[in-house]
Parts: C-alpha cells; sequence; structure tokens
C-alpha cells in the first residue's frame, strides 16, 4: 500500500452464493459496491492483508484506503452513545428497565398506573433532553382494567406533550384474549400489543381485524426450531410484523451442529428478504414485516450509527455466561451498532430479550449482513428514495417504518 495510508475499517458482506456484493465502511456506515472482478476473492484479500494493485486501485476510489486520521475510540469499532445518569432508588423502583437510546427515553414501569410516574418522567424527559417517550407495558397492566389504565395513559400522554414530546405505548401481552374494552383502548391510544406467535389464530385474527396496524407477532426461536415455519405462520394470519429472536440454547439432538442451524439460518433470513423485496417492488402481495432485518436497516438507513446505538440508564451488565465460542464482546463486534441485543438490549430494553453471547451473537450478526445486502437491493431496484441515508426528511419503505411512527422512528429504531 502506498506509504502512509491505511485501510479503513471495513465488514465484507457474503451473499448466499460465497460471493462478497459489498463491503461495509464501518467508520462511515456507508455501504460500498465489490465491482463484479473482485467478488469471489476480495473478502479473503482484505481478511489476509493480500492486495494487489487491482484490488488496491478499487480501494483507493473508493476512499477505503486513505491517508486520514483513524477515528477517535469511542468505545468500540461502531462508537457508543454515553450512558446516562443513574436514577435514585425510587425512580428505579418506578421506571423499571429505563434507557435513553438517540433521542427517545424507553421504560418498563412495573406498575403504569403510579400516579408518581408522571412527574417522574416528564422530569427525566426535560434532563434527559429526550423528544420521544416509548412506554412499554407489561401484562400485568391489563389486570387494573381498561379504566384505570387508559385514565393514566392519558395523563401519560398529556405530560409527555408538555414536555414538547411524542409518546408511544407497547403492551406485552401475555397470549390470553384481551378484554373489548381494552383494545378499544388500544385503538383510541395507539398502543402498540406485541402479542405471541403461539397464541391462538382466532385471538391473533380478531386483533387484526379491529388494530390491522398495530400488532407486532413476537417469538423465540431455538435450536431447531426454523424461521421458515415462523414466517409463514405470520404471512397467512396476516400480521404487518414479526419479531424473532433467534437463539440455539436447547441442545443439539444427534448429529446436529451449531454451524448447521446458523447455515439454515441464513438460507431463511435471504428468503424471507426476497419476499420483502417482491412486495416491496409490487410483484406479490404485501408481506409482514420482520424486524431484525428492518431494525438493522433502519439504523443504517438512518445514517448515524453510533448516535442510535444508545446505552441504558443502568449499570453495565455482568459478563455473560460462556458459550460456544466464549464471551461475547460487543466493543469488538463490526454489527454492534446495527444489533438490536447489546448493553441493555438497544433496540426495545425489554428485560427478557436474551444477553448477548458468542453463539447467539453469530446468529445475530448473520441478521445485520442479510440486512445490508437487502439495502443494497433495495438501492439496485431504485426502491429506496433520494436522500435516505441522510438521516433526515426522506421518508423510508414501508418495511423500514412502523406505521404512524416515522417521527419516532426516525429518533429510535423500535
Amino acid at each position: 500500500m502506498p506509504h502512509g495510508s491505511r485501510l479503513r475499517a471495513t465488514q465484507p458482506l457474503i451473499d448466499r452464493d460465497g460471493s462478497c456484493p459489498a463491503v461495509y465502511d464501518l467508520e462511515r456506515a456507508r455501504l460500498v459496491e465489490v465491482p463484479e472482478d473482485f467478488r469471489f476473492h476480495a473478502a479473503q484479500a482484505l481478511e489476509a492483508g493480500n492486495l494487489d494493485d487491482a484490488l488496491i486501485g478499487w480501494l483507493a476510489a473508493e476512499d477505503l484506503l486513505t491517508y486520514e486520521a483513524p477515528p477517535a475510540d469511542a468505545g468500540g469499532p461502531a462508537g457508543r452513545a454515553s450512558w446516562a445518569a443513574l436514577p435514585d432508588s425510587e425512580e428505579r423502583r418506578l421506571l423499571g428497565a429505563t434507557f435513553v437510546a438517540g433521542k427517545a427515553l424507553h421504560c418498563h414501569p412495573p406498575r403504569a398506573t403510579e400516579p408518581a410516574l408522571r412527574l417522574v418522567l416528564a422530569r427525566r424527559l426535560t434532563e434527559a433532553g429526550c423528544s420521544a417517550l416509548v412506554v412499554h407495558l407489561s401484562p400485568g397492566e391489563t389486570v387494573a382494567g381498561a379504566g384505570p389504565l387508559g385514565s393514566t395513559l392519558r395523563g401519560l400522554r398529556i405530560s409527555a406533550e408538555l414536555c414538547g414530546a411524542e409518546i408511544l405505548f407497547r403492551l406485552h401481552c401475555a397470549g390470553a384474549g384481551l378484554e373489548d374494552d381494552l383494545v378499544q383502548l388500544a385503538l383510541e391510544q395507539g398502543i402498540e400489543l406485541l402479542v405471541p406467535a403461539t397464541a391462538p389464530p382466532a385471538l391473533v385474527r380478531g386483533l387484526l381485524a379491529r388494530l390491522p396496524s398495530q400488532v407486532t407477532l413476537v417469538a423465540r426461536l431455538d435450536t431447531g426450531q426454523p424461521l421458515r415455519e415462523l414466517w409463514r405462520r405470520a404471512r397467512e394470519l396476516g400480521a404487518p410484523r414479526l419479531d424473532a429472536t433467534k437463539v440455539a440454547d436447547a441442545p443439539f439432538a444427534g448429529l446436529a451442529v451449531f454451524e448447521a442451524e446458523l447455515r439454515e439460518y441464513r438460507r431463511d433470513l435471504f428468503a424471507v428478504a426476497d419476499e420483502m423485496l417482491e412486495s416491496l417492488a409490487g410483484e406479490t402481495a404485501a408481506v409482514p414485516v420482520f424486524e431484525p432485518l428492518a431494525r438493522a436497516a433502519r439504523r443504517h438507513l438512518a445514517g448515524r450509527g453510533a448516535e442510535l446505538f444508545g446505552g441504558p440508564a443502568e449499570p453495565p451488565l455482568d459478563p455473560p455466561p460462556r458459550a460456544l465460542g466464549g464471551l461475547a464482546d460487543c466493543s469488538a463486534c463490526w454489527a454492534a451498532a446495527l444489533c438490536g441485543h447489546g448493553p441493555r438490549n438497544a433496540a426495545d430494553g425489554a428485560p427478557h430479550r436474551p444477553a448477548p453471547r458468542a453463539d447467539r451473537c453469530e446468529l445475530w450478526r448473520a441478521e445485520a449482513e442479510v440486512a445490508l445486502l437487502l439495502v443494497l437491493r433495495l438501492e439496485e431496484a431504485g426502491l429506496l428514495p433520494t436522500g435516505v441515508g441522510q438521516g433526515r426528511g426522506a421518508s423510508l419503505p414501508e418495511p423500514f417504518v412502523v406505521p404512524s411512527f416515522w417521527r419516532l422512528d426516525e429518533l429510535e429504531p423500535c
């Protein structure tokens, strides 16, 4: 390489045929397409540092080979936002798991109906300088009934509006049937319902009939549970969104090994991405938004990677348990700014989300990789409007937008 030059931090993206159609510029959150002549050897050459003159010329032309100084260390290859100040013990009790991501304050109050919660949230919104509030409601909130809960939510909405902030409610359902008055409340207050994918089909279809854009199916996929079957169920039910957390915690049976599980998951991710692309292009009917792909794509398209990787308002977790491949190290992970499972689960802060671990992270990095390749295909097909990637003023295709909440989505991937 020319004297004094250096390669920017990049991650080759591998397609299903083993080729490398693009590399991800980690320093600038930028996708760079690889010329066809280099696609079957660029990844290996970059990894080994064995660059020929042709590759060096392309890297220099794309400014991947640069004379710029490396960016200042911000806590990892993709940077990290600062940890917010810890609330005091009474605030912690009222707010539950709480963190700031982008300019959105997320909280998981154990009981949303406590009167003091409104005052605490208003103060925290002002102190944190947040312009959006996301309140995650537990299944226990439905026990109080629509009357008390509705009064509380209206009060929270008024408090947020007085602070100049948007507000979104997300209700984590237990899978049991919801009373009609609670469904009506969800319609009035714009509550997003997170419904287990294992819920009875009649219940899901009933909710979709009344709340067609406010239902997200959620699931945990363990060893031997393929994504394709869950995807088919969500598509048949007509769900607008599917959010699955893939792990490999159950023991492997017979000759099954983790690498086979990873290969199968990648195949399913590519198949889901194909269907999303065909739907966007108008070639097929609408399909569900697969949130793990859409979440990573939103973070990339916002063009603000490190800012979107918000820090929680709680101390870091203890080191995760050892597993296949040892400990996870988010600070060294190329996909950290795109991932929804980082420290305190920056995608939504839900306490039930599994923590990063080496084997799980392999599965989650596959989601980020397929998401970026999907963005590349959308760009090639002309399905991304001009201005996307600047994070402001551009509208995104449907799979990357939570309906009716684009301004909030611009601040923090839901």
